[in-house]
């Protein structure tokens, strides 16, 4: 199992001038070991630093059917096809944004008034 997750410093609320960064890490679970890292700037989006990440752990692994496990980001549409394309595999929390709400509703057949 792989997981991919970026790593958001904190906000420095005494200077909000100074500079932030994130790091994406992609590493091996049980054990914990990274086999990327990308660091880039704070004030760029989660979403575009999955799909490089994914693809340098397959490319370093060099095999199919791996799991990917990573937060509602990872979920974005592009992302998971980038995966499944690939022959690999992906778990995450789907994202509630945009038509997802009513659409997953009607997919385990309850409403979310409910929870």
């Amino acid at each position: 199992m792989y997981k991919i997750r970026p790593l958001l410093p904190e906000v420095n609320k005494d200077d909000p001038n100074l500079p932030q960064i994130k790091l994406m890490m992609g590493m091996i679970d049980p054990l914990g070991m990274p086999l990327v890292t990308q660091v880039v700037s704070g004030e760029q989006a989660d979403d575009g630093l999955y799909i490089p990440a994914y693809q340098q752990i397959a490319a370093t692994l060099n095999k199919k059917g791996l799991l990917f496990v990573g937060d509602c980001k990872m979920s974005s549409l592009s992302t998971r096809c980038n995966i499944h394309i690939q022959g690999d595999y992906y778990l995450c929390s789907l994202s509630l944004v945009g038509k997802t709400p009513e659409l997953l509703s009607g997919w385990i057949g309850c409403t979310f008034a409910h929870f």
